[in-house]
């Protein structure tokens, strides 16, 4: 008889199932941290109680209605292509994607790689045969159910714009809590450094520069200051103490044609909150920026006249117009028009074009006198200015906040005299060769750049070339005129003077 053993069975090493989470936040929502929290957290217990499973990795992506670029769902299904996971653990069929196709051709690729995914809310696991006619269902019932929580949210923020509401919740300068916006004073600093900068013609990259080197961070906390940065905030109508609301659509900028074609409207809030800047300087640095270029509805771009906002009235507190009046369909006459309140400004443009040429001869004729004369004025101007910038920052003590504004301000002009100064020999040369063509024949164009400011007050044109390319609207001292003549001109029928004043600041 044949004995027979029993040979009984060793118990190997169980091996666990590798087991990734997977949760989607959508922009939409207002609390993403806290989504996050709630889809992750129960999941990731339940995983860790369990002793099959190993919990390897979780991955999380936020994603809007309008992209489906998840950089996490695409490491994860690179990580299952590579053979590292057996299970996906998500917490429901939305959460996994919000386009059935999506969702469907996720878990064909999965299954066929061999992988399990596991829907928490719904019960589900792709492993059942009959899943691709529930998830077809279940995917675009919460497809629909996710587009009408992103309406009733749009609705609910357009609701609150009607009613002049906030919805901003950042903006460099305040801090904002709900409906109260609290200014900052050390931001607001910066702010008002920007835009009173802007004013009186500081490039971006200067401006940019010197806020580096006082080491403020932008803010977004970059070392550098970026000019798209700059824009966006001397753009901002919330630095003025106004709000407009719906400024963007789906994320777009529509201040140039959707709500000109009346897609959707937009809500001007006035004195919405404290400003940080003045709405009359807002208001000029949109001038200034649109005197450019401007485009309509069409998206046709139409360059501003080169005449246009440079001739300033004093007597009328703004920009004369250049018109070409015809006599007859005989003859055409140029003309510098300008009326409010019933007083009028009324020049004939020949007499402003001869004027502006004698005095671009004169600087040519007199560079030697005019350069040997600001050298000799160079080195005391530089002390008194250093010595006025030392002052002005140590009056920054015990200042108010609107104080401190004005005297920043006023701290960014003397610094940036101070380096225009510095570089007086080589600007000389430059402003010398523009005032030879100039003198020659008139150019709008060669004129601006050689006359910081055209202002007319009575019968007196003053012109100024300035250093710091200041542009000015008011009358200099008359102490500091380097060269006057008046031309003798016919103005309405009647023989007066038109007097030219030089200046050079």
């Amino acid at each position: 008889m044949n004995n027979v053993i029993a040979i009984p069975v060793v118990p190997g090493i169980k091996k666990k199932k590798r087991v990734v989470i997977y949760a989607r936040v959508s922009t939409l929502e207002g609390k993403q941290d806290s989504s996050y929290q709630l889809q992750v957290g129960e999941l990731t217990k339940s995983i860790l109680k369990n002793p099959d499973y190993e919990l390897i990795c979780i991955y999380a992506d936020k994603e809007s209605g309008k992209t489906n670029k998840r950089s996490s769902l695409q490491k994860m299904m690179d990580l299952a292509r590579a053979g590292g996971i057996d299970l996906i653990v998500t917490k429901s069929i939305s959460r996994f994607g919000r386009n059935t196709i999506n969702v469907i051709g996720a878990i064909q690729e999965l299954r066929k790689l061999g992988i399990e995914i596991y829907f928490e809310k719904e019960n589900m696991s792709t492993l059942d045969p009959t899943i691709d006619f529930m998830l077809t269902i279940l995917a675009a019932y919460a497809e629909e159910e996710s587009h009408q929580i992103s309406t009733n949210t749009k609705w609910s923020i357009m609701k609150k714009m009607k009613r002049g509401g906030n919805t901003t919740t950042r903006l460099y300068g305040y801090h904002i809590e709900k409906e109260v916006f609290t200014i900052k004073e050390d931001e607001a600093i910066v702010v008002s450094f920007i835009f009173d900068s802007y004013l009186q013609g500081v490039g971006y990259k200067a401006m940019i520069d010197i806020l580096h080197e006082k080491g403020i961070k932008s803010p977004k906390g970059c070392e550098k200051w970026s000019q798209s940065t700059l824009e966006t905030m001397l753009t901002n109508e919330k630095y003025s103490g106004d709000s407009l609301l719906q400024k963007t659509l789906y994320g777009k900028s529509i201040k140039n044609h959707d709500h000109r074609l009346g897609r959707v409207n937009q809500y001007l809030v006035r004195n919405n909150h404290p400003g940080i800047i003045s709405r009359d300087k807002f208001e000029m640095i949109q001038k200034i920026r649109n005197s450019k270029t401007k485009n309509d509805h069409k998206g046709e771009s139409h360059v501003i006249s080169p005449y246009a906002y440079y001739f300033y009235s004093v007597d009328l507190a703004k920009y004369l117009t250049r018109i070409v009046e015809k006599h007859n369909k005989k003859y055409e006459v140029e003309m510098l028009l300008g009326s409010k309140n019933g007083q009028r400004v009324y020049l004939r443009f020949e007499y402003i074009k001869e004027g502006v040429m004698q005095m671009a001869k004169y600087l040519v004729d007199n560079k030697s006198a005019i350069t040997t004369k600001l050298k000799e004025m160079k080195k005391p101007t530089l002390a008194k200015l250093e010595l006025e910038k030392e002052k002005l920052y140590k009056s920054l003590e015990g200042l108010t906040l609107s104080e401190r504004l004005e005297t920043y301000g006023l701290i960014s002009d003397v610094r940036l005299r101070i380096e225009k100064l510095a570089k007086l020999a080589e600007m000389i040369d430059e402003y010398i060769i523009i005032a030879k063509k100039l003198s020659k024949e008139f150019d709008i164009v060669l004129a601006k750049q050689l006359f910081s400011s055209f202002i007319v007050k009575e019968s007196e044109v003053h012109l100024l070339v300035s250093l710091g390319n200041d542009k000015i609207t008011e009358v200099p001292s008359q102490e500091i005129i380097i060269h006057s003549i008046d031309r003798q001109i016919t103005y309405l029928f009647r023989r007066e003077n038109l007097g030219f004043n030089l200046y050079l600041l």
